[in-house]
């Protein structure tokens, strides 16, 4: 089997004329003796190997099987039978136009009253993508001599510009945008772990949902990346939480979720605008959003600042990693947030140490971003450089864990089956 590529080719290992596959398969386990995964690479290896030469970079390649069987390092845990839909007329009606752009819709991802993103398989991309499904009324164009256009423009929503614009590591990538009749498409990375929520909830080496603080501060750490490139760019997001933290096969923060974003200059006036409320909004945004009569006295209402309000959010997503619980509980009712505001003015209540210690730089940590007045509360820089986060994560703890991708078997080859049913396997 040959493997050409523009930038990469196929070297055989050591050998001046043709080698065959058993010889280039000895080659490789001469030079990799100790790499043994269930048999493969040890005595008696039936797969063949070659060394690809990419950039000056030397990395192996596997060419063939004896077996016949097939393996790939990259899936994804998808439900059988999930639906491939968004659920909404006016996004279904161009469903199947995605096809003509090379998308193979595979399962919906995710729906809520302002989008629903589906999984599709990018044939160009040649791996998956989600696509993020965004409604934006038409308006006809006028023409410079006169009439009216046959074409239409969309209004390009603020998310996509502002992906558009950022460009981290941490940070989720928008590929692509597309309008289908109406219909604002993106096409963005597929993040194929979760979001840090499922990731905290997921229960799967200790029976608590929060994350040691080994794990907590590796993403945390990202976490203050992300979002401090982010405001360095005039960009606040006002919609941080634990489930717009997406993590990639790799187990790195992606930030998401920029609906609500908008850009904000440190200069610029104060916001006075109400948001929806949840137990992320700083406490200046519950009393704007629950039209209290009497101020508190423990800080100035009236407007609020985008910037300082993700930083409590992010003071909350802390505190809900390595508890396992949101420190206030905020709702729609009056009455029960105006009590949630005098519990934040007495600071956020951790759990005693015989049930969960928790180091006392992390505490420090936490309460200073959940200050009540908002320019009382800690920086990135600060929070960056605190004594917590600067820790050695050498020490092994017991039930740090991470979604671990492990190689996937594709099917069995015709040789393998055989030698299965004369074995009787």
């Amino acid at each position: 089997m040959n493997f050409f590529s523009r930038k990469r080719k196929m070297v055989p290992l050591e050998s001046k004329g043709d080698a065959s596959s058993s010889e280039l398969n000895d080659q490789v386990k001469a030079k990799h003796p100790a790499k043994n995964l269930k048999g493969d690479f040890g005595k008696g290896d039936h797969h063949f190997w070659a060394y690809i030469y990419d950039n000056g970079h030397t990395s192996l390649l596997k060419v063939g099987c004896d077996f016949g069987d097939s393996w790939t390092n990259k899936y994804t845990d998808l439900p059988k039978g999930a639906s491939a839909v968004t659920g909404d007329p006016y996004y279904d009606g161009v469903l199947d136009e995605l096809d003509t752009f090379g998308y193979n819709r595979t399962m919906r991802l995710h729906k809520s009253r302002g989008c629903s993103v589906l999984l599709a398989y990018s044939i160009y991309r040649q791996n998956n993508v989600a696509i993020k499904f965004l409604i934006k009324n038409l308006k006809r164009k006028a023409r410079k001599g006169g009439g009216i256009s046959n074409m239409f423009t969309v209004d390009i929503p603020d998310e996509v510009k502002f992906l558009k614009e950022l460009k981290h590591p941490n940070i989720v990538e928008l590929y692509n945008d597309l309008c289908i009749r109406g219909r604002v498409l993106m096409i963005m990375e597929f993040c194929n772990n979760g979001t840090l929520e499922t990731v905290i909830n997921a229960n799967l080496n200790h029976k608590s949902d929060f994350l040691t603080e080994v794990v907590a501060r590796r993403y945390f750490r990202q976490i203050l990346e992300a979002v401090n490139y982010m405001h360095h760019q005039d960009i606040a997001h006002r919609d941080l939480k634990c489930s717009s933290f997406l993590l990639d096969s790799r187990n790195n923060i992606k930030l998401s979720g920029f609906t609500m974003a908008l850009k904000f200059r440190d200069l610029d006036a104060l916001l006075c605008e109400k948001l929806p409320l949840s137990s992320y909004s700083a406490p200046e945004l519950v009393y704007i959003g629950s039209n209290f009569e009497n101020a508190m006295e423990s800080y100035d209402v009236g407007c609020y600042n985008p910037k300082l309000t993700d930083i409590w959010a992010i003071g909350v997503t802390l505190c809900y990693m390595t508890t396992g619980r949101l420190p206030y509980k905020v709702t729609d009712q009056a009455d029960d947030n105006e009590i949630t505001l005098h519990r934040m003015d007495h600071g956020v209540q951790f759990p005693d140490d015989k049930i969960l210690p928790l180091h006392p730089s992390l505490k420090e940590c936490i309460k200073g971003t959940l200050q009540l007045k908002d320019t009382d509360r800690y920086s990135l820089n600060r929070m960056k450089h605190c004594h917590w986060m600067t820790l050695s994560d050498d020490a092994v703890a017991i039930g740090n864990f991470y979604k671990l991708q492990q190689p996937q078997k594709l099917g069995q080859g015709a040789k393998e089956m055989q030698l299965k049913f004369e074995l009787g396997i």
